[in-house]
């Protein structure tokens, strides 16, 4: 007798939101292991601890849905781009409503990990101009801006994962 399994979305901030719980939660690991985690003296290991958990979180179940199988790679996390004209990423909307932010990182702060570093994506061939900060709150919205050949960029909340 078979069983039907059913699919399950997530919204492109609930993604983001436990890869911040995830990263919250290696802290205390970090430190009895003598890894530093703030933002002016990173350890190696500790930005791998981090990327993997991105990768976990958040890349793993976007390139998992089959919609997304074709996409551009997603920009990696914590890296400063020349330009985002072959990739996608994770857009959020700026602090004046108007798209095409992309994350980069979350800062330590005070170990909060809510200030975001946010780049310019319009780049038309050169390099990304600039960006923002902005704290984090669940009513930012997030999304995964999929760059693929045919179509150009377009912008999807939800993500269904299938293995």
């Amino acid at each position: 007798m078979g069983t039907s399994e059913e699919m399950i979305s997530f919204e492109i901030g609930e993604l983001i939101a436990t890869f911040r719980d995830a990263v919250l939660s290696l802290i205390p690991a970090a430190e009895r292991a003598h890894l530093s985690w703030r933002d002016e003296d990173t350890h190696d290991d500790w930005e791998r601890l981090v990327d993997m958990a991105f990768r976990v979180f958040v890349e793993s179940p976007i390139f998992l849905d089959p919609a997304n199988r074709r996409a551009a790679p997603l920009a990696r996390y914590d890296f400063d781009l020349p330009t985002y004209d072959s990739l996608s990423w994770i857009e959020v909307e700026s602090s004046e409503g108007r798209g095409g932010l992309a994350l980069v990182r979350f800062e330590a702060g005070e170990g909060d990990f809510r200030a975001m570093w946010l780049a310019e994506t319009r780049s038309s061939r050169h390099s990304v101009a600039g960006g923002e900060r902005r704290l984090w709150s669940p009513d930012v919205k997030f999304r995964f801006a999929r760059r693929d050949r045919r179509s150009g960029v377009s912008l999807h909340d939800v993500v269904t994962p299938a293995e």
